[in-house]
């Protein structure tokens, strides 16, 4: 019975855990002929891409060299990437050292000093080195490895010599084959490269909340390193486009494009348009007509706020932008406050000072939408607002303009 028992709780037990899900995100593939890996699940929280330590097996207390079709795949180990106060040039006459023991018996002097060479350059990318392992990872290209074996015989005598004029030579002429010849990528950065072997691809996940989806479709898709990518989302029916959350921040603007630096997680979220109708619609001016830009869902029983990405050009004028309010329904809105923000290229929000809001029927209301309070300036059926917001003192990147207001279309009213 005992037994019994012990055997169905063993079935159980094995059933949960394959029914559990895990979070993963590893992506797995193959460059210059070395296996890759990047991402984190349970077992792994990858910094960023590099050769796969399950697959090689590699121990983050040896140093390790893997050929490629262009490049030499290197690790400087845990012990040796620890030692206190080492600076970047120190690491890279590491390196260099490292290499030069594959190109004869002067190569550890000669690339020692190569490497030295190269963190002078690498110096000012302030580049992240050290893996999740805490080892660094740093790529080389075989033809500048090559040409230090092949020019062995002279240069270890020149550098060794005493000679200033004839360690300069030395010096010199390595310099100039890396030029040639060289690539140098440490950590996740590729500092140079002569080869075009360019940098490990990146992987970027897509997903999409319910009631809606993008272009490439939901999942992960691997790039090149720096390619920029644009990807849409297309709400259901009855649904809208609501916000991009990229890698935990919040952008507006669809379709959105990434440039695959490093890896993304992008996820598309969508809002209900289902109550919509009976509220104001926007246009913008484009340097020749107001084109429509959509509903702005205001519809609740008192204020909201909207704010609604701008997808058309919006062109200046005498140093303003002009937009009009229109309500196309058989409806009243109620509007308290307008603003126009311009968002420039590093995601900060600029205000747009409103300068001019024109009712078609009241006149003059700007002191009225300027701000949020109790005085409301009311849309009915086929009346217009005019309004101008002045250029803003930034490169601006997109624009969102806010409303914030209520339209009872049902017959609600604030009580």
């Amino acid at each position: 019975m005992k037994g019994k028992c012990l055997t169905i709780l063993t079935l159980v037990l094995v059933a949960s855990l394959l029914l559990t899900p895990v979070q993963a995100t590893l992506t797995r593939y193959i460059w210059d002929n070395v296996h890759f890996i990047e991402g984190r699940d349970d077992q792994h929280d990858i910094k960023y891409p590099h050769p796969d330590r399950d697959y090689y097996s590699i121990s983050v207390f040896s140093d390790w060299t893997k050929a490629g079709t262009k490049l030499f795949h290197n690790q400087i180990n845990y012990d040796t990437s620890q030692i206190s106060g080492i600076t970047l040039v120190a690491i890279c006459a590491i390196a260099g050292a490292v290499i030069g023991t594959q190109a004869g018996p002067y190569g550890s002097v000669i690339g020692a000093v190569a490497g030295a060479i190269m963190g002078v350059v690498t110096a000012g990318y302030m580049v992240v080195i050290r893996d999740e392992q805490r080892c660094i990872w740093w790529w080389t290209s075989i033809s500048f490895v090559s040409w230090l074996a092949d020019n062995a015989w002279w240069l270890g005598p020149y550098l060794q010599s005493g000679n200033l004029i004839l360690e300069g030579i030395a010096i010199a002429a390595i310099e100039g084959a890396f030029v040639l010849y060289g690539y140098l990528r440490i950590g996740d950065g590729t500092i140079y490269d002569a080869v075009g072997a360019g940098s490990p691809p990146h992987t970027l996940s897509i997903s999409a909340s319910d009631h809606g989806t993008t272009d490439p479709a939901p999942g992960s898709h691997t790039y090149d390193y720096g390619e920029v990518v644009t990807v849409k989302a297309t709400a259901d029916y009855g649904y809208g486009f609501d916000y991009w959350d990229l890698d935990g921040g919040m952008y507006m603007q669809n379709p959105i494009e990434i440039t695959m630096d490093q890896t993304h997680t992008l996820e598309a979220h969508f809002k209900s348009t289902s109550g919509g109708g009976g509220c104001p619609t926007l246009f913008v001016w484009n340097g020749t007509a107001y084109v429509e830009e959509g509903a702005l869902d205001i519809h609740a029983e008192s204020d909201v706020t909207v704010q609604h990405y701008i997808e058309n050009s919006l062109a200046l004028e005498n140093r303003f932008y002009k937009l009009q309010l229109w309500e196309l329904d058989n409806h009243t809105s109620h509007i308290d406050q307008v603003k126009l923000y311009a968002v420039d290229y590093e995601g900060e929000w600029h205000l747009c000072p409103l300068t001019y809001a024109y009712h078609s029927e009241l006149g003059k209301v700007k002191h009225t939408l300027r701000f949020d309070d109790d005085s409301r300036v009311d849309l009915k059926p086929t009346e217009i607002i005019n309004l101008k917001f002045a250029e803003p003192e930034c490169e601006t990147a997109y624009f969102i303009f806010e409303i914030n207001g209520y339209n009872p279309k049902n017959g609600w009213y604030p009580t």
